[in-house]
């Protein structure tokens, strides 16, 4: 019996030393054989099932959901992503390949700034990971930039073998840089008339200075270009702005209308001397082009129902301007 259970025994050790031996064979030839494959290969597989994409560093941590077909920043009650900004990572996503190995050792994970961040290490790289629902799909470590070639380094957070990979992951790593860059963009050439409280001034070609009812120009450059870059660092919802600040009033008022017959009305609320406020409505008027009205239809709903707090540097300008 004794001899019996030796045997057993030792076949059931060496059929486990050939497991564990079999599957570091069998990782070591998969981690040779990724070179020139996608990096994030099961997100790209899964396509539109990824809804969640979740951005750590050291510090930080931003999550992106998609709802809608837009994707969104919970961390900002769901107001929607830059578009601009979301498609270049995607972008970089679905097309970023290994390209040439670095290194296996793991004393090169730290050295090359590719630790994990989870674990609050200053010499962590950013780490990304994508869902479906709640099945993690990818979690990729990027490290530092070659600035020759302007690929990345970077490891699957399972591994330690290094990679040079290729795309752009210049990626902000905290939530609020991940807002739009600015919440309008209105050309200097479509505007026809500018309104401050109730004073207006207008023209009657794109070409033409803007005049007062009095036939004075008006300058308006470094106006228009900040009603047309203007930096948001926050942003709430119609409820909880008119919970949070039920006695707030209108502060200032900017109308603009175009030559097309798009109208934008800018309500400014101080609610603080450091805090300004500003909820934006689009309008047409009465001989607005078709395509004005579908633009309406089409963008109304990042402005309805959302309040935009303004960048300190143009809330002292915006705040003091006067027309007369």
């Amino acid at each position: 019996m004794n001899k019996l259970i030796k045997r057993v025994i030792l076949i059931v050790v060496l059929a486990l030393l050939l497991t564990i031996t079999a599957f570091y064979v069998l990782t070591e030839l998969q981690e040779k054989n990724i070179q020139g494959k996608l990096v994030f290969a099961k997100s790209y597989d899964a396509g539109s099932q990824v809804n969640r994409v979740v951005i750590t560093d050291y510090q930080n941590t931003v999550e992106l959901r998609q709802n809608d077909g837009y994707w969104r920043l919970p961390g900002y009650h769901d107001y929607y992503a830059d578009f601009n900004l979301v498609k270049s990572f995607f972008d970089t996503l679905n097309s970023s390949t290994y390209l040439q190995p670095v290194s296996k050792e793991s004393a090169k994970v730290e050295e090359l700034s590719l630790l994990n961040p989870q674990n609050n290490n200053h010499s962590s790289g950013i780490l990304v990971q994508t869902y479906a629902d709640d099945e993690l799909l990818d979690a990729i470590i990027i490290g530092m930039k070659d600035s020759d070639n302007g690929f990345f380094i970077a490891r699957r957070a399972d591994s330690d073998n290094i990679w040079l990979i290729g795309g752009n992951y210049d990626i902000p790593c905290i939530a609020k840089l991940w807002l739009p860059k600015s919440i309008l963009d209105i050309p200097a050439k479509a505007v026809e008339m500018l309104g401050v409280d109730g004073h207006l001034i207008s023209r009657r070609s794109p070409t033409e200075n803007f005049y007062d009812r009095l036939g004075l120009a008006i300058p308006t450059g470094w106006l228009l270009q900040t009603l047309s870059s203007l930096n948001i660092t926050d942003v709430i919802t119609e409820k909880m702005f008119n919970d949070r600040y039920a006695k707030a009033d209108i502060s200032k008022i900017y109308d603009i209308n175009t030559f097309y017959g798009l109208r934008f009305e800018l309500d400014f609320y101080e609610t603080s001397a450091d805090d300004v406020w500003v909820n934006i409505k689009l309008s047409s008027d009465t001989v607005a082009l078709r395509s004005v009205n579908d633009y309406i239809n089409d963008n109304a709903f990042l402005y309805e129902g959302w309040y935009f707090k303004i960048a300190p540097y143009q809330k002292e300008f915006l705040m003091n301007y006067k027309l007369m």
